[in-house]
């Protein structure tokens, strides 16, 4: 059997904690930007659109949307600095703070939801999204951004061109990316159906999203039952 046949049996790709929990937050990632277009008409996850909206509102008349915009964005890379902070070693280990840092996040959106308006919300989103893209994750030897699609879309397209062109040990990369896109399409129908029927509760889903990816991490991380190098603990 050939090598890259090896690599893509059932047991590397379904009994892989990195694998489930990057997918996880992938879904939860897909879920949170169709709730926040649902709810509040902008996508909070990725920043291109509300970047090239940023010219079009630079008037008198759309002030106000042009500063909500500028916040979003901010708010996005606010939270890529707080991840440059915490893992700027840049390697993937079993530490404590990843961890920590997604249930602060998710305890941060529910208290923030619970006591401020919508645009708070929102800014606090986009955070989440910053922090979560940003943090150093790596699954096998692909870098992995969790919070939108555009990379992921191009990955995808140039793998499969390269398995055309007779490069079959890209069928790994392939497949990876392609999972990653169903798991944000399948988080977004989740959310169409939560804001189609429990619209008030589908903010702090995201929370318990959060939360649980964090509480997951601490889980697998007590039983050493991670898929990267370097088992040891860290904080």
């Amino acid at each position: 059997m050939h090598t890259f046949y090896k690599e893509l049996t059932m047991k590397s790709v379904l009994f892989s904690f990195i694998n489930w929990w990057t997918w996880l937050l992938t879904f939860t990632s897909g879920f949170a930007n169709v709730v926040a277009l649902l709810l509040f008409g902008t996508a909070v996850t990725h920043h291109t659109g509300n970047i090239s909206r940023l010219p079009l509102t630079f008037n008198h008349s759309a002030i106000h949307t042009h500063l909500f915009l500028l916040g979003l964005i901010l708010s996005f890379f606010m939270g890529c600095v707080l991840s440059g902070v915490l893992f700027h070693d840049q390697m993937l280990r079993p530490k404590k703070r990843y961890g920590i840092l997604l249930l602060s996040l998710g305890i941060l959106l529910l208290l923030i939801n619970l006591f401020s308006h919508s645009t708070l919300v929102l800014y606090t989103i986009s955070f989440l999204s910053g922090a979560q893209n940003a943090m150093f994750l790596f699954v096998k030897t692909y870098l992995a951004r969790t919070s939108h699609l555009t990379g992921y879309l191009t990955d995808t397209g140039f793998a499969l061109g390269r398995i055309l062109a007779g490069y079959r040990s890209d069928w790994r990369k392939f497949l990876f990316n392609l999972s990653q896109i169903c798991f944000f399409i399948s988080g977004g129908y989740l959310g169409m159906i939560i804001c189609t029927y429990l619209p008030k509760q589908a903010v702090n889903i995201i929370a318990y999203l959060y939360m649980t990816a964090g509480a997951i991490y601490f889980i697998v991380r007590s039983r050493h039952l991670f898929g990267f190098p370097g088992n040891s603990q860290h904080h």
